[in-house]
């Protein structure tokens, strides 16, 4: 509440009125870039403030910025700085960040940090980070937190930039498609990358590692049947009907998880006639229950769909 009023007056009165304010916020810029609210204060002078003003903040802020990137709140007004501030204000921190790019890109608060120089900087500007991401790809693809700066760098660099990750994960892939955070990388790609990159992960989910790791690459399997050619939903399509030398299919392993049934849905019904007929007959006997899911789904979809309908309105 308090954060709020200051904001709105700062917002309404005339410069002479809160001068008063606005001095004393200088002199407690430390104080308040790391605290909850009086972070929200920090960033709305920057954003709104006379250039004197965000002028001293951003001065402070600098001097302090190797603290600030891991500080929750501190993340957030230096990101604020980034996205909204001069040209010479992202240089400024980007050098501060050049000496701790890798530590930082697995750092809850920092990986937000290096996400916005990758976003919102020059190529100029942020061409010594991408160099040192390049360089560490394989830590931070199944990292917690460097998995997001990695699917960033595969939106927001240059093609050379995403083709040498894109190589590395290639390599990766049969460990990756089941690391808890290498899979969002692998979806990533199969979702933003080229047809090749999705051509690639489709052959080698092909054969064993789909046979025996089904339940964990799920989603990925998901993303190849949205985003895919016909041509690529089909070879999955053949090897999860294909017996798995148990005299089963993985299909019909997937039709037992919960958890997979919306994925063989999905696969249904974004198949062609021929292979549809094909996943009928690995899947016969629980046909009752997929119809039955399949129902479920378009009436959620439905809702949905509703919902978001009138929230435009």
């Amino acid at each position: 509440m308090i954060n709020r009023f200051i904001r709105n007056f700062l917002n309404g009165q005339h410069i002479i009125c809160k001068r008063p304010v606005l001095e004393q916020l200088h002199a407690n810029v430390l104080n308040l870039v790391t605290d909850q609210y009086g972070s929200f204060v920090i960033e709305h002078v920057i954003e709104h403030g006379l250039p004197e003003d965000w002028e001293r903040i951003v001065r402070c802020l600098h001097e302090n910025v190797p603290t600030l990137v891991t500080d929750q709140y501190g993340s957030y007004v230096i990101e604020h700085v980034i996205e909204h501030g001069r040209l010479e204000d992202r240089e400024r921190i980007v050098r501060c960040l050049h000496e701790n790019v890798t530590s930082l890109s697995v750092h809850k608060y920092g990986s937000r940090v290096i996400r916005s120089v990758l976003e919102h900087c020059t190529e100029q500007q942020k061409r010594s980070v991408l160099e040192q991401l390049r360089d560490i790809v394989p830590t931070l693809v199944t990292d917690k937190y460097g998995n997001y700066v990695i699917q960033h760098v595969i939106v927001h660099g240059l093609p050379e930039d995403w083709e040498r990750i894109v190589r590395c994960l290639h390599e990766n892939v049969p460990t990756l498609v089941t690391d808890q955070y290498g899979s969002y990388v692998i979806e990533h790609v199969i979702e933003h990358g080229r047809l090749e990159d999705r051509e690639r992960i489709v052959r080698t989910l092909q054969g064993d590692i789909l046979k025996t790791h089904y339940k964990s690459i799920c989603s990925i399997i998901e993303k190849c049947l949205t985003f895919g050619t016909t041509e690529q939903k089909n070879a999955l399509i053949d090897q999860l009907c294909a017996d798995d030398g148990t005299g089963k299919t993985p299909l019909l392993q997937m039709m037992k998880q919960q958890f997979a049934n919306d994925v063989v849905v999905r696969m249904v019904d974004g198949a062609d006639s021929a292979h549809r007929d094909k996943m009928m007959f690995a899947i016969e006997e629980h046909i009752p229950a997929l119809l039955k899911r399949q129902q479920s789904l378009k009436e959620k979809d439905g809702r949905r769909s509703r919902r978001q309908k009138e929230e435009a309105e």
